[in-house]
């Protein structure tokens, strides 16, 4: 997580209000949506400085939405 956010140069402490984190998982082979472990991401931007914590007072909403039959399997956090 840590070289994505410095690879996009996100700023630390971007952020100011509460949040909704939306990921887009492509995987290459069907699961159950809530067998994908995105609490590593989540620890990451708040180790990072991007989120001043992951508690329910900045981070509001977590959606997940999972497409299946991709060449390269990734997250995308929006």
């Amino acid at each position: 997580m840590k070289a994505a956010l410095l690879k996009y140069k996100i700023p630390r402490s971007s952020i100011t209000q509460p949040v909704t984190i939306r990921f887009e998982v492509h995987i290459s082979r069907p699961i159950d949506t809530d067998n994908i472990m995105l609490k590593m991401y989540i620890d990451g931007m708040k180790d990072w400085g991007f989120l001043p914590d992951d508690n329910p007072a900045w981070v509001r909403e977590i959606s997940v939405n999972v497409t299946t039959k991709q060449r390269e399997e990734r997250v995308k956090v929006i």
